[in-house]
This record gives structure tokens, sequence and C-alpha cells, in this order.
């Protein structure tokens, strides 16, 4: 029986967006996203994640003012846009 290394390592490069109402919020569902996409393009069962380089390629900030019967109680509304670029390293195993 011949035995087969099976582990695969693997360096990917994904630009991810995000948008909440706060940095951080934006910014955890950029790490929601960008392991959706890992998981997407990998072709085995993933064992370990790393990130090499982060890059912020764009952050947005708008504001919107809401009003209540579009005329009491006026608030300003942000929300945030941002946008990465990741360069990971993956470690998975092959699927047979």
């Amino acid at each position: 029986m011949d035995e087969k290394q099976l582990l695969k390592v693997e360096r990917k490069t994904l630009e991810v967006s995000g948008i909440g109402k706060t940095k951080e919020e934006a910014f955890g569902k950029i790490l929601t996203n960008l392991r959706q996409e890992v998981y997407k393009d990998t072709k085995g069962l993933i064992l370990k994640m790393d990130p090499i380089e982060v890059y912020l390629v764009e952050e947005k900030r708008s504001s919107e003012i809401e009003k209540f019967l579009f005329l009491f109680m006026p608030r300003e509304k942000d929300k945030f846009n941002l946008t990465y670029k990741f360069i990971v390293e993956v470690r998975y195993v092959e699927k047979l």
C-alpha cells in the first residue's frame, strides 16, 4: 500500500467587503465573508487558515438623518462600507 501525502498548503489572495453600523460590525461581516470564500474555493477539509497580510483597500462612511414623522426627533445614522484585501495561508486535507 502506497502512502500519499494529503496535507496541502495554499496561499490565496482575496478582496472582501462588509457593511455595518460600526466599523467593528463591518469588520466582523468581512471575516465571515472571508471564511465563506475560502471554504468555497478550497477542495478539501480545512485544518487551519492564517492571515499572512491584510490591506485596507477602501473605507466609506455614509450618514443620513432620520426623523420621526419626517419632522420630530432627528438622529444621525452612520453606515460603514469597508473593503479589505487578505493574503491567507490555508492548510487542508485533500479529498480522495
